[in-house]
């Protein structure tokens, strides 16, 4: 693996940097420098999902209160959930957009399709495929909806020439496809008849002028990601930083298949190759890049208070390596104990699947104020103050289905701490 130090950077980096070299002090870019944060959403497209249904895409920017720069990097996220549920405001990718904006990038939380994964209509590995590449056409949408705005109104303060991409389990799947995936790859047939009903490899979501615009990312960004195919990558392609549990069961950390959990059981969706193999091919095509392996790591526990030490390392060293992309040969100042990626004592949540109640412990996690109950759709269903440590939940007043949990702290800033309870029909 190359030294975070010694990346070899292309002409157009290099050039990069010295054209933003005014806001490179060796603190922004690594250390928070900001206490605030805006929050603006736009719609940046619509298309069709698999099912058939026209959704509207909106993204969430997030900003720095305060910031003087007027052409910002920018990083695009995508949501976890298996391609079957999440939303753009789930807590863990909420907590990374503000801590990108902190340290003074601008990020977007984005809306993308997703399957309605209903007993027994379960999607074999082709639909699967057709599901991933119309997310990967949705992120794309959203990256040139910056570049539009960058180009035109420059309301949100991008640098077009800077955007990274990345995201959490299925976000990060997106962004791995979207960044490593070309048409100098070898594809195979069925997947090429797949890419092109939805448009080619830039996808078909986003108007003409849209369309018009690049979608190129300089870096991706994975938390427990995979790809198709881990030979995609090239050593014409951007750089890369991930986090990855060898013992993953959702996705694999090497090669295996690709899990989603639904109603307390799990399928298999198809074949993917995870961080292990990926950063392997990165090196040998040389491309820069880092991986945090955590030996004996699930899917979920990663993220867990007893990995803090693992999320502190991996915060600090990929944002060194985005450094030296942005701010090649400035010095990094002594970094800041404020990482944006925290473990977190999770919620429990139990019994779940549940009958006719389902109990809430936040006992352990600090700053609460208020419970958020809402549906797949996205709409909150109850906000409610909380004054114990158990909520108790009653089914007659949610109904069946699967329901999303987060909780506010008094600012009503949302904490990183999100869960999921599912309301049998018995």
């Amino acid at each position: 693996m190359k030294s975070l130090f010694t990346l070899l950077f292309t002409l157009t980096i290099l050039s990069l940097t010295a054209q933003n070299s005014e806001y490179c002090d060796g603190d922004r870019y690594v250390n928070k420098i900001f206490n605030d944060v805006t929050i603006t959403t736009v719609q940046y497209g619509a298309n069709v999902d698999v099912q058939g249904n026209l959704q509207n895409l909106f993204m969430d920017i997030y900003e720095p209160v305060g910031d003087i720069a007027t052409a910002r990097p920018t990083i695009v996220l995508g949501h976890g959930g298996s391609f079957v549920q999440g939303t753009r405001t789930d807590g863990d990718v909420e907590a990374l957009c503000m801590g990108f904006a902190e340290r003074g990038y601008v990020a977007a939380s984005i809306d993308y399709r997703l399957y309605q994964l209903v007993f027994p209509n379960f999607p074999d590995s082709l639909t699967a495929l057709d599901v991933v590449i119309k997310t990967v056409g949705d992120m794309k949408a959203a990256v040139r909806h910056l570049r539009k705005d960058a180009a035109t109104e420059n309301q949100f303060g991008v640098d077009s020439d800077r955007i990274f991409i990345g995201g959490a389990s299925a976000g990060a799947i997106i962004a791995l496809h979207a960044a490593y995936m070309d048409e100098t790859d070898d594809i195979p047939d069925f997947l090429s008849e797949i890419i092109e009903n939805n448009g080619g490899f830039e996808g078909d979501t986003g108007d003409e002028e849209n369309q018009s615009y690049s979608s190129e990312a300089i870096g991706v960004f994975s938390l427990s990601g995979g790809i198709y195919r881990a030979d995609w990558l090239d050593e014409t392609d951007p750089p890369l930083v991930s986090y990855h549990g060898t013992e993953d069961d959702l996705v694999p950390y090497n090669v295996g298949s690709l899990g989603a959990r639904f109603n307390g059981f799990q399928i298999d969706l198809m074949t993917v190759f995870g961080s292990g193999n990926i950063h392997t091919q990165a090196e040998e095509v040389g491309i820069s890049n880092y991986l945090q392996t955590i030996e004996g790591g699930g899917h979920e526990d990663v993220y867990g208070p007893e990995y803090q030490a693992e999320l502190d390392e991996f915060s600090y060293q990929s944002l060194l390596l985005y450094h030296d992309i942005l701010c090649a040969g400035v010095e990094v100042l002594p970094s800041s104990t404020d990482d944006f990626i925290a473990g977190s004592t999770a919620l429990k949540i139990y019994p779940n699947p549940a009958g006719e109640f389902a109990f809430v412990t936040i006992d352990g996690i600090a700053d609460v104020d208020k419970i958020l109950i809402y549906n797949q759709l996205g709409v909150v269903r109850e906000e409610q103050v909380v004054n114990e440590k158990s909520i108790k939940l009653a089914k007659s007043e949610y109904g069946s289905g699967l329901f999303f949990i987060q909780l506010k702290d008094k600012e009503g800033r949302i904490l990183s701490n999100s869960g999921r309870v599912m309301f049998t029909n018995d």
